[in-house]
């Protein structure tokens, strides 16, 4: 049995984490039994410090793209077998956008910018007992913040950091003509990384600048919608 260690549903999506969502979402795509374990807890087991991570017949992977690597070799899975080359170079270069640009974009509008803190501490924070929840947030908020200046996106005025994501947001609305899917009618393995960083400016329950962005592209929340209501019963579950 494949267990996804992740955070839990948070902010009216699966996991608040994009990179969980990720795999939970390739799972999905790839017709793999899984069952999830959620909490803030996970954070102490992960042996990289991050999640998601998953443990598959007592095996541990880290790391998002480690984990679709090990499913697809493990599992023989080929959700990639109808692509041409250029779709697959196109693929990879989006998912280094996504996780190497728009999420950073997210991350500081949640974690840096005030406004997005007062929604995403209770969200994330809320049900954490004392003493833990009155210093834990502090921490967490304060490292996130670090890392986010350490990476470059944090070093920037929110209004470049707009830009920044609108320039990748406005190139995802482009990609999005040929079908409810990335590349057309049937998905592929990028669609998982997609839909997990999408959702969380289209569908998740956060109003932020970034968000609001978002929403300028109905085609960004079509492919979300269209996403979620054919992998997943509920937008929460």
């Amino acid at each position: 049995m494949i267990t996804l260690h992740g955070f839990g549903p948070r902010l009216g999506l699966p996991d608040a984490s994009p990179f969980v969502l990720k795999i939970d979402a390739y799972l999905r795509l790839a017709g793999l039994d899984y069952k999830r374990v959620s909490g803030l807890g996970n954070m102490r087991k992960a042996p990289k410090g991050k999640l998601p991570f998953i443990i598959d017949d007592g095996e541990l992977v880290c790391d998002s793209t480690f984990v679709i690597e090990h499913l697809q070799s493990k599992y023989n899975i080929s959700l990639d077998e109808h692509l041409s080359d250029s779709q697959r170079a196109i693929a990879f270069l989006l998912r280094s956008t996504l996780e190497e640009k728009l999420y950073w974009c997210t991350l500081y509008f949640r974690w840096v910018d005030d406004d997005g803190w007062q929604v995403v501490k209770p969200a994330l924070f809320g049900d954490m007992a004392a003493p833990l929840k009155w210093f834990v947030p502090a921490l967490v908020r304060r490292g996130t913040r670090t890392a986010t200046y350490k990476q470059g996106t944090g070093r920037h005025n929110p209004e470049d950091i707009l830009r920044i994501a609108r320039e990748v947001l406005a190139s995802v609305d482009t990609l999005l003509d040929d079908g409810p899917f990335l590349f057309g009618e049937k998905p592929c393995s990028t669609d998982a990384a997609l839909y997990a960083f999408l959702a969380q400016l289209t569908l998740a329950n956060i109003d932020s600048p970034v968000n609001r962005i978002a929403s300028e592209y109905p085609k960004l929340l079509g492919y979300s919608e269209h996403f979620r209501d054919s992998y997943y019963s509920a937008p929460d579950q």
